[in-house]
């Protein structure tokens, strides 16, 4: 998969088609995006680099990318929405992943709430959404999407490559200017059926936890419980001997089988 990202080949292959732009090299695609937008860009952008110097992953970690192994975009765009909405278009996100490798692949990836797309027990792509509220109203003004697939396999750290899996790992092969333009159609998609949940059956469907011993942690507190499903609003359902959590945000760590 010696593919290079072409700006030209990508909106070839888009049906909804936005901006493009691609780099050689950046310290994140997201936080490029975002200088765009404190530069004035008001438009949907679609940005992609062949490495990061400095990639991001949530909670503070880094997302390792490594040159022309990995498929590294930003999607800008500008809803309506309340900051708290955030939580679907991560969810529409990671569905729409699913979708294009599924289009595109023999796989069957699966979502691991509430931003990992994983085939089997490895993790194949991560998503990170930032979103800029208007001040006042607390809406959101802009969101970047950012996502990042492992294409080809590469040399990663020891606790990254103990979890993480490949495309080419997995058997797979795929251009990646057709993956991304395929990933954004989709995710434009379920974008403008946003509102209706669209991706919600989708997304359940797919929703790798169901069933199992987690323990998630939320800030500085962690709850242990069977993960029954993802409700309507995308709130992960976690059942103790406490009742049943809704939880928007966390970590969840599949717990070791006695």
């Amino acid at each position: 998969m010696a593919d290079k990202l072409s700006a030209a080949a990508i909106r070839a292959a888009m049906t909804h088609p936005v901006a493009v732009q691609v780099m050689e090299s950046v310290d994140s695609t997201n936080t490029e995006a975002k200088r765009q937008l404190s530069a004035g860009l008001s438009e949907p952008l679609l940005l992609l680099a062949e490495t990061q110097t400095g990639g991001r992953g949530r909670l503070g970690r880094t997302f390792c990318s490594p040159e022309g192994a990995g498929l590294y975009m930003s999607l800008v765009l500008h809803p309506d929405l309340s900051a708290e909405r955030a939580l679907s278009l991560t969810s529409a996100a990671a569905v729409a992943v699913c979708l294009a490798l599924e289009s595109l692949t023999d796989l069957r990836p699966q979502i691991k709430w509430v931003n990992d797309v994983y085939v089997g027990d490895r993790k194949l792509c991560g998503i990170l959404t930032e979103g800029i509220a208007d001040p006042i109203s607390g809406r959101l003004q802009s969101v970047v999407i950012g996502i990042g697939i492992n294409c080809r396999h590469a040399s990663l750290p020891g606790e990254v490559a103990a979890i993480a899996t490949s495309l080419e790992d997995e058997g797979a092969s795929v251009d990646r200017s057709r993956l991304a333009a395929t990933v954004c159609d989709r995710l434009n998609e379920l974008y403008g059926g946003l509102s209706a949940r669209t991706w919600l059956p989708l997304y359940r469907t797919r929703s790798w936890l169901d069933q199992k011993a987690v323990t998630c942690r939320i800030g500085d507190r962690t709850i242990d419980g069977i993960v029954l499903g993802i409700d309507d609003d995308g709130a992960l359902l976690l059942a103790n001997e406490e009742g049943t959590h809704r939880l928007f945000s966390g970590e969840a760590t599949v717990r070791p089988q006695a």
